[in-house]
This record gives C-alpha cells, sequence and structure tokens, in this order.
C-alpha cells in the first residue's frame, strides 16, 4: 500500500500539476487567437479559398480546442487537468491553507503594504475566516465547469475520439457550435485564472488570451494589416 503523501507533497504535487493545466491554457487561448487572426486574413485575401482548405481549418481548429477542453475537464485519478486539481482539493482541503497563504505571500509580493490586503483574498476561497479552502465553492466550480463543458465533451467522446454508430440508420445528432467552445473556453480559462491567484499569492494569469508580440506574431499582424490594405486599395480602383 503506498505512502500517504503529507500536506506539504500533495500540495507539491498539486502545483505542479496546476502549472501543466496553466501552460496548456496559455496553448488553447493563444490556438484561439491564431485561428481568429487566419479568419481575418483570409477575410481579405484574393487567394482562392477552396473547400478543402476551409474545411482543414476549421477541423482542425475544433479538433484542437474541443480535445483541449475535454481534457481539462477529465476527472480520472491518473490526469493533471483543472477538473482533477480541484478534486484535489476538495479531497484534501488542509494542503490549502490560510497558514500557507500568509505565509507565502512575502515570496510574491515585494510591498508590505499591499499583503494585508493579499492576505485577505485568502477570504475568496476559505470564508467566514476558515483555516483552509471551503470544498463547496470548490465543487460548485468544477459543478459549472463540467456543465457548461458537456456539450464539447459529448461531440470529443462521440465524434473525435470514437465513431459512434447511429441507432437505427439515423445520423447521430451531436450539435456543437462555436458559441458552445467559446463559452466552454472562457469559463476553463476563468477557473484557471481564479485559481492561479491561489496557487501565487498576489498574482494575476496575463496573457493568456492573446501571445507576446515575438518575431512571428509580429509577422502575422503585418501580414493581416497588408492584407487589409491591399482590399482597401483595391476597393478604391474599384470605385
Amino acid at each position: 500500500m503506498a505512502r500517504r503523501r503529507s500536506d506539504d507533497e500533495q500540495w507539491e504535487a498539486w502545483g505542479r500539476d496546476f502549472d501543466t493545466v496553466v501552460q496548456q491554457m496559455h496553448t488553447q487561448f493563444h490556438t484561439r487567437w491564431v485561428w481568429r487572426t487566419l479568419i481575418e486574413m483570409l477575410r481579405y485575401s484574393e487567394i482562392t479559398q477552396y473547400a478543402t482548405m476551409q474545411n482543414y481549418l476549421v477541423s482542425t481548429y475544433v479538433a484542437t480546442i474541443c480535445t483541449g477542453i475535454r481534457r481539462e475537464c477529465d476527472l480520472d485519478t491518473r490526469t493533471a487537468s483543472l477538473v482533477r486539481c480541484l478534486q484535489m482539493l476538495v479531497d484534501r482541503p488542509e494542503i490549502a491553507s490560510r497558514e500557507w497563504f500568509t505565509r507565502s505571500i512575502e515570496g510574491f509580493v515585494e510591498d508590505e503594504d499591499l499583503r494585508p490586503g493579499v492576505s485577505a483574498s485568502f477570504d475568496t476561497f476559505a470564508p467566514a475566516g476558515l483555516a483552509h479552502v471551503e470544498p463547496r465553492l470548490i465543487t460548485a466550480d468544477i459543478g459549472a465547469l463540467r456543465s457548461i463543458a458537456d456539450p464539447v465533451r459529448e461531440y470529443v467522446n462521440k465524434v473525435l475520439a470514437h465513431r459512434e454508430r447511429a441507432i437505427g440508420g439515423q445520423p447521430l445528432a451531436i450539435e456543437l457550435t462555436f458559441d458552445d467552445m467559446n463559452a466552454a473556453l472562457d469559463e476553463v480559462g476563468r477557473i484557471t485564472r481564479r485559481y492561479y491567484s491561489l496557487r501565487h499569492p498576489g498574482m494575476t494569469l496575463a496573457g493568456m488570451t492573446m501571445p507576446r508580440r515575438t518575431g512571428l506574431v509580429a509577422s502575422l499582424h503585418r501580414l493581416g494589416r497588408v492584407a487589409l490594405l491591399h482590399a482597401c486599395r483595391s476597393a478604391r480602383v474599384a470605385r
């Protein structure tokens, strides 16, 4: 029988898993940004847009985003998903204590005048001065996440990961819209940001919805502007 981890060991394990979630969330939101940038570029492009290319872009994007959302909603104990991280806190709330949070602030917040306010922010996870996070609040977050992500999970399970046979020869009716995808991704992002402040007291998760302007990102912006300018000039000539 495996030895039960101490609170400190379990918290360290939770932090490693949660850091993986944060990294994956950056990738997911950046993927959505790339998709929207490409669509905007193609809107003004004179390149012939064949149906094959359109289908490829849509299917690749949908598969990437949906499987990523599905992954973060997985409760399997062998996974390092967002929902699994939350469930770890529900199972052992004592690993995220007010005492640890207050003690850790010094390492995250340099301005001493800000530390009392940051310390009080633990109340969002443990109201009424509780010594550790309140499991009922975390359970509510799990429920909200899984509820809004259910259409995406069903689509991945029945269409992407498997080819479920329709009953009686009727087409399998799985409806999933871009609004469904965006709502689920936004909810995963919201909850990830919320618990980031538990993992890193006094800090907020920034830069998730849009990547930093590296050379490639700047090039994408530049290409988009060139395409738009070309379209405007063409319109002026046409007039």
